[in-house]
């Protein structure tokens, strides 16, 4: 079996591309979406302040005592909140952390 001399990458196709790709292959597009309530306020505050993130924390194994875990989550928990209204407003703009494309067969 032979093997691709290619080192494995990250592609980035833009929302256009995507488009086209799924034209070009018989496809509709029904319709877009930019928002995610569960991604695009949690992917900005994750951003903001990595070191509150939950699920990090969690990965990394940071050592925490009850109280300051508490603390931390609320705190991050606050920042989601306050992201939301940003992230909309985002969204409502056409862009933001969340893509959704619709597409139906012709």
């Amino acid at each position: 079996m032979e093997r691709c001399g290619c080192a494995a990458s990250l592609v980035r196709l833009s929302r256009p591309d995507v488009e086209k790709l799924l034209e070009e292959c018989g496809f509709e597009v029904v319709r877009r979406k930019y928002f995610s309530l569960r991604d695009n306020p949690a992917g900005l505050a994750s951003s903001l302040a990595p070191s509150l993130d939950p699920m990090a924390r969690r990965v990394r194994k940071i050592p925490e005592s009850r109280g300051a875990r508490l603390a931390k989550d609320l705190v991050y928990l606050a920042l989601v909140v306050a992201a939301l209204p940003f992230t909309l407003l985002e969204a409502a703009c056409g862009a933001g952390s969340t893509v959704m494309i619709e597409a139906r067969r012709r």
